[in-house]
């Protein structure tokens, strides 16, 4: 069940130049990971839900607008090894201001009920700003 999954972002530098490409590096984890004992640190491991279902959005943080919705254009990118990610143009933003991505899954098939069809969304803590 995605609820039980935290999504954050890997390697967020939290600033990032006009007019560059960006990649974001979206990870889920279990939100309670059974207990282990060890003396070694555990392995991180690649958790992927639904290679063809994962969306993202990008909101400005003070208004809460959507300034790229949720659509069949921003699916995200699976690897095997890294995961979910996505290329952002950062010249779609506007410059100084603050945003939050918000990933969704998308659980709709064809031909269920509205009552049956699910989405899940994860707001990532982290925020970003686009420098001049």
């Amino acid at each position: 069940d995605s609820n039980d999954y935290y999504c954050y972002l890997k390697d967020n530098a939290g600033s990032y130049q006009y007019n560059t490409l960006v990649k974001f590096n979206v990870k889920l984890r279990p939100k309670y990971e059974p207990k282990t004992y060890s003396n070694v640190a555990a392995a991180t491991k690649t958790y992927v839900l639904a290679k063809d279902r994962m969306t993202y959005a990008i909101i400005d943080a003070k208004t809460n607008e959507y300034i790229i919705d949720h659509s069949a254009c921003t699916k995200l990118s699976c690897d095997a090894t890294n995961g979910y990610f996505f290329n952002l143009w950062t010249s779609n933003l506007s410059q100084e201001r603050n945003y939050i991505i918000e990933i969704q899954e998308n659980m709709l098939a064809a031909g269920l009920p509205d009552n049956m069809q699910k989405q899940f969304s994860w707001r990532v803590r982290d925020t970003f700003k686009i420098t001049r």
